[in-house]
């Protein structure tokens, strides 16, 4: 044996045995107590957790009160947008918020645009966030690129948990790539834990729900 075998076959006896070790699975719901079905409940913890991480949360009644909305907040900023081909299904919608052209662009032209306007899969009442298909969103360069991101969703799109999206995407599993869990603008923390937004995407994420009319406003 020469001594190159002799060090590693020391190393390798030295080396701590690996011990195999069964985690237990827990699921989301089971593990933070998430068994809410109250719809109202449920919305009103979404919109805690997504302010809480600095999100936007504006509630409408129809999908022409969204597109209103969407062209009161870009106007207001003089800015331009890229929205999600057929992101409303009410055909007023288009002459409320024309469709923009451009999706097709390349990365750097994609970027310059202010605002990405995509339709959410689900919501999350547990953590705040927004869950995309890559698929129907657009692509994740529509809600990564641009400075702000504005997402439309409606009620039944509303969940307790993770645990009931992943539950979802199972039954439709040819229909998803990946998804996109946001949670929140974009931040970071690294320099001197000042806490910085859009660091690595967004630093505006603006939430429209399309509420169901028997909802309350008083949230």
């Amino acid at each position: 044996m020469n001594s190159r075998k002799f060090i590693l076959k020391n190393l390798q006896n030295a080396a701590p045995k690996i011990r195999q070790t069964n985690l237990p699975t827990m699921a989301d719901a089971e593990l933070f107590n998430q068994t809410e079905t109250d719809t109202q409940k449920q919305l009103n913890q979404f919109r805690q957790k997504l302010e809480m991480l600095n999100g936007e949360f504006i509630l409408v009644k129809s999908e022409t009160e969204a597109a209103k909305k969407i062209k009161q907040i870009v106007e207001s900023e003089n800015g331009t947008w890229l929205i999600q081909p057929d992101i409303f299904s009410d055909p007023e919608c288009k002459n409320i918020l024309p469709q923009s052209t451009g999706m097709d662009l390349d990365n750097s032209q994609f970027a310059k645009y202010d605002f990405g306007i995509s339709r959410a899969d689900f919501l999350i009442a547990r953590t705040g966030s927004v869950v995309l298909n890559s698929v129907s969103g657009g692509g994740r360069r529509l809600s990564v690129l641009p400075p702000a991101h504005i997402v439309v969703a409606e009620q039944k799109q509303l969940l307790p948990s993770l645990d009931f999206a992943f539950e979802l995407m199972q039954k439709t599993e040819g229909n998803w790539s990946f998804a996109t869990i946001i949670s929140g603008p974009s931040r970071t923390s690294d320099i001197e834990k000042q806490l910085v937004l859009g660091a690595h995407g967004p630093k505006r994420l603006i939430v429209i729900l399309i509420k169901n009319y028997s909802f309350t406003l008083g949230l």
